[in-house]
């Protein structure tokens, strides 16, 4: 569980930093140790100073193990060494984010997609269901990929994607689409940006100075927003 973590900690996801740090709460989350999963200061601390917190707390953090975590495994050639994936850091990450996938892509496709739709009516009845449990997927598709996916895609009138929009009501091969695409960013985010965290304190440093501009600057956006616009 340990390089899961410590996997996560090291890694920005490349799909998700942008939309988390949208929102000024989102600035704590990512950089402090509030959640479980959101401790990359934390994760540097660990990886580049664990001997430091070993001799201040000797009785406190039992942090000997770390030396014989890697990233990826040591020994053998190309082949063994993908079936000999799990103990190592990308390899533990990579069989829960696999396992995350299938769940939640299933549930997106059969049951999520539907939930915040606004044209979906009571059976039996002239009321229309209340909107709930908003997703990543809506909110990422009412930004302006909806439109974007239909074009260039599907070849779907932007009229209709505006539609889409306007009812949340989106189509499952967009789903497919965004889930790839979560996919291929997340994967790069373990092997190449997380692997370089891990190996480099610079590149880490730098990572963690350019996770918190981005906060800062949409929390800043975003308080604006609030500010100005949305109570004026």
């Amino acid at each position: 569980l340990m390089e899961s973590e410590l996997a996560r900690y090291c890694t920005c996801n490349i799909y998700s930093c942008p939309t988390l740090t949208r929102h000024i709460a989102a600035l704590f989350l990512l950089l402090l140790p509030a959640r479980p999963w959101h401790k990359p200061m934390e994760a540097y601390t660990l990886r580049w100073h664990s001997n430091e917190i070993r001799a201040a707390w000797p009785s406190v953090f039992h942090l000997d193990y770390l030396d014989e975590v890697h990233f990826f495994p040591l020994e053998g050639n190309f082949i063994s060494k993908a079936k000999t994936m799990l103990g190592s850091i990308a390899g533990n990450t990579l069989i829960l984010y696999s396992v995350w996938f299938l769940l939640y892509a299933a549930w997106m496709l059969y049951i999520g997609i539907d939930l915040p739709r606004k044209d979906r009516w009571i059976p039996g009845t002239s009321r229309k269901m209340i909107p709930k449990y908003d997703t990543c997927f809506h909110s990422f598709m009412r930004g302006g990929a909806c439109i974007g996916i239909g074009e260039w895609l599907w070849k779907r009138p932007r009229g209709v994607s505006a539609k889409q929009i306007e009812t949340n009501h989106f189509e499952r091969r967009d789903v497919v689409i965004h889930m790839t695409y979560h996919a291929a960013t997340t994967l790069a985010s373990i092997f190449v940006l997380g692997y370089a965290c891990y190996s480099s304190k610079a590149i880490h440093g730098l990572a963690l100075i350019a996770m918190t501009a981005i906060a800062v600057s949409r929390g800043a956006q975003r308080y604006s927003y609030y500010s100005t616009a949305m109570y004026s």
